[in-house]
């Protein structure tokens, strides 16, 4: 091989090296089309979770309550959950919260039992409507010797409440008047608790609770004949839904709420959720499965319920009701999620809003029809 033939192929060996590698404006121009490819995936995922934020949220719910039904099966007490008011969102009039953001799971404590005393009103015997008494026969009376009644003690006047009556040796009973105040303060007893009288036998008399400390009351009149004077009896009281111990309460998705107000409008939540007087939803808005799976509760008596998610951006637009009010001002129109927990089965299903806009008003003809009939949205 000569000089020449040797360089010849030397140059060769330094260009193929050469040719081998990437220069500097072809890197930059693969991070540039890496960079552009990249921020369309992010884009196209981020539009794909906030579409389907909604619908997650409800199977988020769908799934808790099933959840506490289950509970309630298990545990053999009645067992639910608790709609929790978002503080921080969209605000009616009156500026209270009407959305709902979170839920707990809460359950029915073991009732309270004991003696007390019953106080009629004997100058009216046509109402029998009285008072609980904290105080009680004294030791020298015979058990279940009804007290006299020194007929100061009127149903307006309840200043004489916690006041021996003179023609007695009564005695008071702290330990329970200040059990019933703890259990009041607790939020474990209060007007609405159930409330079943004893008199003797297999007889059960079962009321509600009016009034509140220092005037405890029964919500219905007695039967005449029952009892009669001013007595010791037995009592049980069932206990209002507490928060189960060590739950923490389950946030829905970023941007997603349950639109009380819509629900409201359309008459598909229960009407003691909402406080007409104070325009204030209430902070105990409780869904009760009992032991068997069903509805328990006050909810229960509606039969079947329907709960609303939609985007709190659309919400703060303003009250929508989806019977009447226009529908076009809102920017996810097809993503809502109507939850629908029914009481006689204990089924809990995930349905979309009925679109169907037969004359074209921008107002939905039904907008709850595929939740209520459980036919399935096309």
């Amino acid at each position: 091989m000569n000089k020449t033939q040797k360089t010849e192929r030397h140059s060769g060996s330094v260009l193929a090296s050469n040719r081998s590698g990437f220069t500097l404006v072809e890197l930059l121009i693969t991070v540039s089309i890496l960079l552009v490819l990249a921020g369309i995936t992010v884009t196209t995922l981020n539009y794909s979770a906030e579409k389907e934020k909604i619908s997650n949220g409800a199977r988020d719910i769908q799934t808790y309550l099933k959840g506490a039904r289950d509970r309630a099966i298990f545990r053999r007490a009645e067992t639910g959950v608790r709609i929790l008011l978002d503080q921080n969102g969209p605000v009616n009039g009156a500026g209270n919260p009407r959305c709902a953001a979170s839920m707990v799971y809460i359950g029915v404590p073991e009732p309270r039992t004991g003696t007390i005393s019953i106080e009629f009103d004997t100058n009216n015997p046509a109402n029998h409507l009285r008072r609980l008494r904290f105080w009680s026969p004294g030791p020298d009376m015979l058990p279940g010797t009804a007290m006299a009644d020194d007929n100061t003690d009127t149903l307006v006047d309840n200043t004489s409440e916690f006041s021996p009556d003179t023609a007695t040796d009564d005695i008071e009973n702290t330990a329970l008047r200040d059990e019933f105040t703890r259990l009041n303060n607790l939020g474990l007893l209060g007007p609405g608790s159930e409330i079943t009288l004893l008199p003797g036998g297999s007889t059960e008399l079962t009321y509600t609770l009016a009034g509140g400390p220092g005037d405890w009351r029964l919500s219905s009149n007695y039967v005449a004949g029952n009892v009669s004077g001013c007595m010791d009896i037995n009592f049980r009281v069932k206990l209002l839904p507490s928060v189960l111990p060590n739950q923490q309460a389950r946030e829905l998705p970023k941007g997603v709420v349950i639109d009380l107000e819509a629900c409201r409008r359309a008459g598909t939540i229960p009407s003691n959720w909402f406080n007409s007087t104070n325009n204030r939803y209430s902070n105990y808005m409780d869904i009760l499965f009992s032991p068997r799976g069903v509805g328990a509760g006050t909810w229960s008596a509606e039969g079947q319920i329907q709960l609303l998610l939609a985007d709190v951006a659309d919400v703060e637009k303003g009250a929508f009701d989806p019977t009447s009010d226009p529908y076009t001002n809102r920017t996810n129109i097809g993503r809502e999620r109507v939850i629908s927990i029914n009481a006689l089965s204990g089924n809990i299903s995930l349905t979309s809003l009925n679109p169907a806009d037969s004359d074209g008003n921008n107002i939905l003809d039904d907008p709850f029809l595929y939740a209520e009939t459980g036919v399935r949205a096309p």
